[in-house]
């Protein structure tokens, strides 16, 4: 997967890759993908399981900067298949997750955010 990787492309990835559904983006907000639309709607900060950061460009496209993962509520196989479009294997992710190491391979850096969550950004 190039950097950068537009917003609606990151929400299209999150919902087929993780089988979740996503929050519509309106370039306002943050937005966040659950289990269900109607978990996003009742509950939205107790369902959360994906954030998307954002950033506005020069030209009027809408990056991604972070992609924040809360893994530990997702299917194992699913959360594989997601980051290796980002170029990350299993052995990867183990390392990131239970070992907290932060790893770059190619365009994108993956990092945890304690035992439950991971970020996937692109390299600086």
């Amino acid at each position: 997967m190039e950097a950068p990787l537009s917003v609606d492309n990151a929400l299209a990835l999150i919902e087929s890759e993780l089988g979740l559904a996503c929050m519509k983006f309106d370039k306002e907000g943050t937005p966040t993908c659950s289990r269900t639309r109607e978990d996003l709607l009742k509950y939205p900060s107790a369902t959360e399981l994906v954030r998307v950061q954002w950033n506005d460009t020069d030209d009027g496209e809408y990056e991604v900067t972070i992609i924040g993962v809360r893994h530990s509520e997702i299917n194992r196989d699913d959360v594989l298949k997601f980051v290796a479009r980002f170029g990350f294997s299993e052995e990867d992710f183990d390392a990131v997750t239970v070992n907290g190491q932060r790893l770059t391979r190619g365009e994108y850096t993956m990092t945890a955010m304690g035992r439950e969550e991971f970020l996937v950004f692109p390299a600086l």
